[in-house]
């Protein structure tokens, strides 16, 4: 739950306006949406396969010019282990 607080906090930030010649030119905001899944060890497939959707689904969605936002991926690796995927999803720091 503290995740996601952080990901809407982090999503809500101002745009800027920058000024060149006359017409205002809005900065882009990075979003950074983190991905826990596993990514190493026995069970690795369905963790790999849903990061590379999901930077793929980031990818398309970055090229459009008229976005407002710039949307970073963090991949965090549970291991797929119980006691590893808490202590990734609570440790509070995404993308630092």
């Amino acid at each position: 739950m503290k995740l996601i607080n952080k990901l809407l906090l982090l999503s809500c930030g101002a745009l800027v306006a920058v000024a060149t010649g006359t017409v205002p030119v809005l900065a882009k905001e990075t979003v950074k949406l983190a991905f826990i899944g596993p990514l190493s060890g026995g069970n690795s497939a369905p963790g790999i396969g849903g990061r590379n959707s999901t930077q793929l689904a980031l990818q398309l969605r970055n090229a459009d010019p008229s976005a407002k936002y710039i949307f970073e991926l963090v991949t965090l690796d549970d291991e797929c282990k119980p006691n590893i995927g808490i202590q990734v999803a609570t440790k509070g720091r995404i993308g630092s």
